[in-house]
């Protein structure tokens, strides 16, 4: 009677041993896709939503605290260190996991409330049917797998998955998108968020627009160069037009403790003018100036070695009513007497090159003329020479 029912089974239903019935692989291959994709959008909205977070926060840091180029490049760093972290482990781990038919269709019996394990053991049976040791009879075996295949047949192995997970992960990351596009408009239609991507991603050097504009004199492309040894002082001008031209302003020396920071003088003629006298200097360091809203970039100085004269002459031409000759003046004495109506003619060579030389008188700063020869010179005539320290 079992040969008979057996033989009867294997002209109506085409099986081989050792091959999963066509039922359940084509439901697992469907589960599998479908697992795929949830994945995708799961991992995929993780990413966008930690990315627009991230730079979120990175604006906000940079726009209130003005970090600088050091500071950007770090937070530069995280992001992307985020970007890499968040694929690998949403992405990468996940889709490259293993997971068994085995687990799957215990996973979907369990899901779908199928007590009887006839799913996993129509797979079991399906798979070892082939191998020669066996220890029970292929007609019970192919019983056993043509019921679980009808099973897998009359099933939907989709409703293993949380479809509403799944609608809820794809909200999500359709409004990360949709975020990543309003930051892309944002950045590329207004000056802030233009700026932002100046500074934060190509670790541009461009100031945040401030209510407060400070200019410290005497910088050469962003360096300010002090003869070694020697005293400066130091000048930081507020543009007049600024909205908020009436604030103190600070100078902060970077990388040393907090409590070096100095207040700078106000000048009592020009309101405007803020100083402080620098002494000494005989190291290199870097500072900030701070006012109102603005902070500047940090302010490199370099030592320079002081200039001096490869040539140095004074010479007095005394009016002509005198009658007398041109006179060098000594340069060893401390002071000088001169008929009035007298010229001084200034000449000198510093020993550097790429030097301007002016002579001061009080407050006052006479520019003096170079020739090709690098010689600078000065004529002081008339009421030009006054009494006075020089």
């Amino acid at each position: 009677m079992s040969d008979m029912t057996s033989a009867s089974t294997s002209t109506t239903w085409d099986w081989k041993p050792g091959q999963i019935p066509g039922a359940i692989r084509q439901q697992l291959e469907r589960l599998r896709r479908a697992m795929t994709r949830s994945l995708w959008v799961s991992g995929a909205s993780k990413m966008v939503l930690i990315g627009l977070t991230v730079l979120l926060i990175d604006f906000l840091l940079d726009y209130y605290f003005q970090m600088d180029q050091s500071q950007r490049a770090i937070m530069m760093a995280l992001m992307a260190g985020s970007f890499v972290y968040s694929a690998y482990q949403f992405l990468w781990i996940p889709l490259t996991a293993q997971v068994t038919d085995d687990a799957l269709v215990l996973t979907v019996e369990q899901k779908l409330g199928q007590e009887h394990s006839e799913l996993i053991n129509s797979l079991q049976l399906a798979r070892e049917a082939g191998a020669t040791d066996r220890n029970y009879s292929k007609a019970m075996a192919q019983q056993v797998v043509k019921q679980g295949a009808e099973l897998a047949g009359r099933l939907d192995f989709l409703q293993a998955v949380d479809q509403e997970a799944t609608k809820r992960k794809q909200r999500w990351l359709t409004a990360g998108l949709v975020g990543v596009v309003v930051w892309g408009l944002l950045v590329v239609g207004t000056d802030v968020g233009w700026l932002w991507f100046h500074r934060n991603l190509l670790l541009a050097n461009q100031p945040w627009p401030t209510q407060t504009t400070l200019t410290v004199e005497g910088l050469i492309d962003g360096v300010l160069y002090v003869p070694r040894g020697e005293d400066h002082r130091l000048a930081v001008l507020v543009d007049k037009d600024c909205p908020e031209p009436n604030v103190d302003v600070f100078l902060d020396f970077v990388g040393r403790s907090s409590s070096s920071r100095q207040k700078l003088r106000q000048d009592g003629q020009e309101p405007l003018r803020h100083t402080t006298t620098l002494r000494g200097i005989n190291s290199e360091f870097v500072f900030q100036v701070r006012g109102g809203d603005f902070v500047s970039p940090p302010i490199p100085v370099r030592l320079v070695l002081p200039p001096g004269f490869a040539e140095l002459a004074l010479q007095v031409v005394p009016p002509a009513y005198c009658g007398l000759e041109a006179t060098e003046l000594p340069l060893s004495a401390e002071s000088f007497k001169v008929l009035q109506g007298s010229q001084l003619l200034i000449r000198a060579k510093p020993d550097q090159t790429d030097v301007q030389l002016a002579l001061l008188r009080g407050s006052e700063r006479l520019a003096m003329s170079a020739d090709s020869d690098g010689r600078f010179s000065l004529t002081l005539a008339g009421d030009q020479l006054v009494s006075g320290r020089y």
